[in-house]
């Protein structure tokens, strides 16, 4: 809902370090690196898809988007 909050989170498994880089419909989120990825204040701007691709000497690999609808 409006002004509350949020958290995507994930666990991956992979040979360290991994690397973690959450989008927002796509386009990576400055900032957003960690494991968890927590949004305060919800706005209707926050609602879309959120993936996150976690990478290692590997590869990488991306995870299903999941959806934050806007609620008021």
């Amino acid at each position: 809902a409006t002004g509350g909050s949020a958290t995507f989170a994930l666990t991956a498994n992979g040979t360290a370090p991994l690397t973690y880089q959450w989008r927002k419909d796509g386009v990576a989120l400055s900032g957003a690196t960690l494991a968890s990825y927590t949004i305060t204040n919800a706005q209707p701007t926050d609602a879309g898809a959120y993936s996150c691709v976690v990478t290692n000497s590997a590869g990488a690999a991306a995870s299903r988007p999941a959806s934050a609808a806007a609620a008021t």
